[in-house]
This record gives C-alpha cells, sequence and structure tokens, in this order.
C-alpha cells in the first residue's frame, strides 16, 4: 500500500504507473467529502493515457486516518508533501470535487508558479 509519511499522518496514494508515465504531465484527483481516492475510477483510465495520475485519500477519509485530530486544516500541507515525495518539480494539473476543490484552490493560490 503506497503512504507517504506526511504531517503526523500515513497519507495513502495510487499513482499510475509512475515509471512508464514519469514524463508525462502529473494530474492529482482531489476527492470531495464521503469519497476518497477511488472516487476517480472512471476518469483515471481516461487522463491516464496522456497524464501520470495520482489520486489520494484525504487525511482522515479511508486508508488516510486522522491521528492528528487536525482534519481539514492540514489537507494543503498534505498535498505539498505528497508532491514533494513524489518529486513533482514542474507544474502539477489539479482536478478538484466539492471538499477537494478548497484544498486545489488553496494551493494553487499559495503556489501559482505550479
Amino acid at each position: 500500500m503506497p503512504v507517504v509519511e506526511a504531517n503526523g499522518i500515513s497519507l495513502y496514494y495510487e499513482d499510475s504507473d509512475p515509471e512508464d508515465k514519469a514524463q508525462l504531465p502529473p494530474v492529482i484527483f482531489l476527492h470531495g467529502a464521503a469519497g476518497n481516492a477511488m472516487s476517480w475510477w472512471q476518469q483515471i483510465p481516461a487522463f491516464s493515457k496522456v497524464h501520470r495520475c495520482i489520486a489520494f485519500d484525504s487525511r482522515g477519509f479511508y486508508r488516510s486516518p486522522d491521528v492528528t485530530g487536525e482534519g481539514v486544516t492540514r489537507f494543503i500541507d498534505d498535498l505539498e508533501a505528497l508532491i514533494e515525495h513524489l518529486q513533482l518539480k514542474r507544474r502539477v494539473s489539479l482536478v478538484a470535487q466539492s471538499m477537494g476543490g478548497r484544498a486545489a484552490m488553496a494551493y494553487a493560490v499559495r503556489h501559482p508558479e505550479l
């Protein structure tokens, strides 16, 4: 099970064939409330033809337990840690739904160059 130790938790993520797709532009999928990485099961097969696709369970959802109790206040920090762990040094596209959209927008504001 791929996880990154980030901000006091184990953040679960899925990466579509990182060895083969490392040169493709990355897309990170952020789920909504009551969702998880599996929320994107229909989109990832289509996107993965031309993108490296990464989906993860946000802190406190399914396979990313929130053992610190910090919840939504750390969503952006967790996204940053995942991007750093995956060494995504170029632009990253974010596809988000509902709750995930808040983290995506905040990340974009914090890192407009990416």
